[in-house]
């Protein structure tokens, strides 16, 4: 399987440029094979150039995000790389020199020859690419593109309802509010949660409720024998976020004292 590194590589920094409509001049492009190519013959197994500083270095020189911050992507947002920060201001520069023009006659017109470089760039037909406005957009394309019937679509509706009338019924009639545990278990061993399925896992109390509809919220309410710390989820009716707010900020700012703290040395 080809990894990460030795694919920005093979698809070079211009390639990367040119899918977000950006020119670079024949010196820019040679800096960028060349950083491209260094980086792709980074010798080292993964774990080794995980603990390279050089490497990581290079790579840090092509963003202009604070240093101090670990970006730690959500696959909706993240850095650009100053080249794409540059070209983006210049065309937004040119964009407003005469809006309905320059967008609509100059650029706009322009997609399609971005899309054929790249093919030609990556050996495939201009249609196996699309150009999209984020991550969540490509993503949606891809299940779009599952082979699901029509069947596959009305039988994950009906249980997505029938999941919705179960915790309609019980919050309705029973309580006002259910309280639970916000993950299975405290935080787990980084290689457990490698070996496990996060999703499954660690989010399986609070997923169903993504389905369901119904607000929710988690706050730290203790720790384990270990020391480390539990979440408390409160669930409630649907459109009715302002009892799960006012139920959260009276747990957070009871008057005992006895919101539980980290230990700090």
């Amino acid at each position: 399987m080809i990894n990460r590194r030795h694919f920005l590589g093979a698809m070079s920094m211009p390639a990367a440029a040119a899918l977000n409509g950006v020119f670079l001049s024949p010196s820019r492009i040679e800096r960028a094979l060349a950083v491209a190519g260094e980086l792709a013959a980074h010798p080292g197994t993964a774990s080794e150039v995980v603990e390279d500083e050089y490497f990581w270095a290079q790579v840090r020189q092509a963003f202009s995000a604070e240093a101090g911050i670990i970006n730690l992507n959500s696959g909706g947002v993240s850095p650009s790389p100053i080249v794409v920060q540059e070209a983006m201001k210049r065309y937004l520069d040119y964009s407003n020199t005469s809006p309905t023009y320059a967008m609509w006659q100059i650029l706009e017109p322009q997609r399609e020859q971005v899309r054929e470089r790249l093919a030609r760039e990556w050996d495939t037909d201009p249609e196996e690419v699309a150009l999209v406005r984020n991550a969540s957009e490509g993503l949606q394309i891809c299940q779009f593109g599952l082979d699901l019937k029509v069947t596959d679509y009305v039988r994950a509706i009906a249980v997505r309802d029938e999941a919705r009338r179960t915790c309609d019924a019980v919050l309705l009639s029973e309580v006002d509010l259910l309280a639970m545990p916000a993950t299975r278990s405290a935080a787990p061993p980084i290689d457990t949660v490698a070996k496990d399925d996060p999703t499954l896992g660690l989010t399986r109390f609070t997923s169903a409720f993504n389905l369901t509809g119904q607000p929710a919220i988690s706050m730290p309410c203790g720790f384990t024998k270990q020391g480390l710390p539990v979440g408390l989820q409160l669930v409630g009716r649907r459109f009715d976020e302002r009892t799960v707010l006012r139920a959260a900020h009276a747990f957070e700012t009871r008057p005992d004292g006895s919101m539980p703290h980290p230990p700090v040395d």
